[in-house]
């Protein structure tokens, strides 16, 4: 099988695998890219990127949220060879060449991989009516949220069919391996949230605050990826930038627990996050809401909590904090889960199950 991989984030080319980066964000030549080192089949895949000059990354990231230039080298990749199929991760990646296959087809099968249900599931508007037009040209949808579904349903019926729910994999051996610690913990203990955007910072520094876990515990509270410092100044409160993933997994593996505070959209964000700090045997106090509700049953595998609410969320922080066997027996369970539901080799094989599906009898 040969795929054409667009991807709508920028990937690293290495002569050898990179410490410091995710299986994602690096492509070894002679080395499989991402999940397909567990197909069952190795494929050819070629991935691309939306590498562009400066000016035009900044215009086509910022303002019109498409990436043209990487469907333009994409129609000229498929003019030059022959792929069975296109992957494209997230519609920025998608819609521009969705346009032009509707004027000339092409032989490989186009499956998109909807992280963001189009334009933010967006229900109106000249966004949805282009994308809606473009996606007709689609042969196959793969989401990672089941609450996706039934906005195909109202907005995109003729993908409601081909659409497939596969929950997304965490790479389980990566986030095991150990190194120096990233965070200075001296005072106390921490528990840390992670995330650089889409994360309910206020509800969360709110619900700290109420809980008086630094004053009467000297528990801290690092936001790791936050960009607005002005939550330091409660008390506690500690806010650092973007960090390495190795030393991200320090400072999860550090913590006395997570945090994941989410509000509700009706699309996919938040389980990779979720799930690798599960992957570390980490306890997650996490928001009930669409993007993560397939992948954890509160009380089992994780504690929920209602999105946006304080008073709730600050008696989950306490009631986890003065825990350590709740801690212990979650966390524990977490990582059990992910290894056996919700690991990288797990949604490789439903990826491949589902690719075989278009390219051979069609979506039944």
């Amino acid at each position: 099988m040969k795929i054409l991989m667009l991807v709508n984030w920028k990937v690293r080319c290495c002569t050898e695998i990179p410490a410091d980066l995710q299986p994602p964000d690096y492509f070894v030549k002679g080395v499989p890219y991402w999940f397909f080192r567990h197909f069952s089949e190795l494929p050819e895949v070629k991935v691309m990127d939306v590498t562009s000059t400066p000016m035009i990354e900044e215009f086509e990231h910022n303002v019109i949220r498409f990436y043209v230039t990487q469907a333009l080298r994409a129609a000229a990749e498929l003019r030059r060879a022959d792929y069975d199929v296109i992957l494209s991760h997230g519609a920025q990646s998608a819609v521009v060449l969705c346009l032009l296959r509707r004027i000339v087809p092409t032989k490989a099968k186009h499956v998109l991989f909807d992280i963001g249900s189009f334009a933010s599931a967006s229900e109106g508007g000249l966004a949805l009516r282009l994308l809606q037009c473009a996606s007709k040209s689609l042969d196959g949808l793969i989401c990672h949220a089941s609450g996706q579904l039934s906005y195909y349903e109202s907005f995109f019926p003729w993908l409601s069919e081909m659409a497939r729910f596969v929950p997304f994999g965490a790479d389980v051996d990566f986030f095991s391996a150990g190194s120096d610690s990233a965070v200075d913990t001296n005072g106390g203990e921490y528990l840390c949230c992670v995330g650089a955007g889409k994360r309910d910072w206020h509800t969360l520094v709110q619900a700290f605050k109420r809980s008086n876990l630094f004053q009467e515990r000297g528990l801290k509270l690092v936001l790791v990826g936050c960009p607005d410092r002005s939550f330091e100044d409660v008390d506690g409160v500690c806010c650092t930038d973007r960090v390495t993933i190795d030393s991200l997994k320090e400072i999860v593996r550090g913590s006395l627990f997570c945090v994941l505070p989410l509000k509700e959209y009706r699309y996919s964000y938040g389980q990779m996050t979720l799930l690798q700090s599960m992957a570390l045997g980490k306890l997650v106090v996490v928001s009930d809401v669409t993007g993560v509700r397939d992948y954890f049953q509160s009380e089992v595998n994780a504690i929920g909590v209602r999105s946006e609410d304080v008073l709730g969320l600050s008696e989950a922080l306490v009631r986890v904090a003065r825990d350590e066997g709740l801690r212990r027996i979650i966390g524990e369970k977490a990582r059990q889960n992910v290894t056996e539901c919700f690991s990288e080799q797990v949604m490789a094989r439903s990826i491949e199950r589902y690719i075989q599906q278009v390219l051979e009898r069609g979506i039944q």
